[in-house]
């Protein structure tokens, strides 16, 4: 395993900039993922680290050592493709073992080390067949099998997981973050899927435009968001954003919304903000209380969850919550499916708000 460096990172095409400036450092055995929007400049970056582009500007080193202009080859790191990139005429040994046999390692060694990678991966009882005999769960894990009997310093994954069925991605991202548990090479793992992001790193990298916006933990940025981009991207329900100032210790927004701040609020009153708001953290008040009054214009229900589309004076929101089953305590009706119409009048108060600069969006 390797530490990995990136100092103040540009690429430029002609005169236009796809990564600007970008600056991180990864601990050995790190499992760091970078996501954004697609045309974010992830996959620019991966391969600048694998040295399949060239870096405009800046260091990348590897192990303290900068590979700017070192071959791919000679990084010491193997990368594993979206689109799988096996050889449809050899079989899945050959296709794991091909770096082996160009490097003239010797035949117990190949054997040895595909032997292990196909046990680590459950490929032991396919190992003679061909790809295009294999499901793509399993052609994406002869992909990562034919990087791991390379042993590099570090993995690199370009959306490994973006051709599979929705099933089969959360049985694949289990599976990814166990092979990292049990090899513990450092890692750089690109997506633009939040979820995976949340669900996988150890530290998650988050991209705009060829910026970092933030660098941190997963549950950082999902509770400590930089701006209203991260907070924004990072969740699997979007944040609800309000327009309003700061009155006192309260945020108003519209003709009848006024929603309690903390007490460090009341230093910015009088400021124009952005309050944010995840659809978890509404809960029902009664009506009359400080809050929103909304209507509803929806609800979903997924198993115990419900998640209603709300409408406060022409703005849309969102808020999720769990309805209790029938008959246990605080059950009003039967089913949340049952328990609001569209039309109905509902009174909500936030248990945890976030606070962003109107112009700059920044947090405040």
């Amino acid at each position: 395993m390797a530490s990995l460096t990136l100092k103040n990172v540009c690429k430029s095409y002609d005169d236009v900039e796809v990564i600007r400036d970008v600056t991180v450092s990864v601990p050995k055995g790190t499992f760091l993922v970078l996501v954004g929007p697609s045309g974010c400049g992830k996959s620019t970056l991966l391969r600048m680290i694998a040295g399949l582009e060239p870096v405009t500007g800046g260091e990348i080193s590897i192990n303290d050592r900068v590979v700017n202009d070192v071959p791919p080859k000679e990084r010491d790191v193997a990368m594993v493709f979206q689109s799988y990139a096996l050889y449809p005429h050899l079989s899945v040994t050959e296709n794991m073992a091909f770096s082996l046999r160009m490097r003239r390692a010797g035949r117990q060694e190949i054997d040895e080390k595909v032997g292990r990678a196909a046990e680590l991966l459950g490929l032991s009882d396919y190992l003679d067949r061909l790809p295009r005999q294999l499901s793509g769960g399993q052609c994406q894990r002869v992909a990562m099998g034919r990087a791991i009997v390379r042993n590099p310093a570090i993995f690199l994954f370009d959306e490994p997981l973006s051709n599979l069925d929705a099933k089969l991605r959360g049985q694949m991202r289990t599976e990814l973050r166990e092979l990292h548990r049990e090899i513990g090479n450092t890692t750089v793992y690109v997506t633009h899927d939040q979820l995976e992001a949340m669900t996988m790193a150890d530290r998650i990298l988050v991209l705009n435009e060829g910026r970092t916006e933030q660098i941190g933990e997963p549950m950082e940025l999902y509770d400590r968001p930089a701006n209203l981009f991260v907070a924004q991207f990072i969740g699997t329900q979007g944040m609800n954003i309000f327009e309003g100032r700061i009155d006192g210790n309260c945020f108003v927004s519209g003709a009848n919304g006024r929603i309690p701040l903390p007490a460090w609020a009341g230093r910015h009153s009088g400021r124009e903000v952005t309050l944010g708001i995840r659809p978890k953290h509404f809960e029902f008040v009664d009506e009359g209380a400080e809050g929103l009054g909304a209507t509803v214009a929806g609800a979903e229900i997924t198993g115990a969850d419900v998640f209603l589309d709300l409408r406060f004076g022409g703005q849309k929101f969102y808020m999720s919550y769990r309805d209790p089953l029938p008959g246990t305590a605080g059950s009003s009706m039967s089913r949340g499916s049952a328990r609001f119409r569209r039309g109905d009048r509902i009174h909500v108060a936030p248990r945890r708000i976030h606070l962003f600069d109107a112009a700059g969006g920044n947090r405040i």
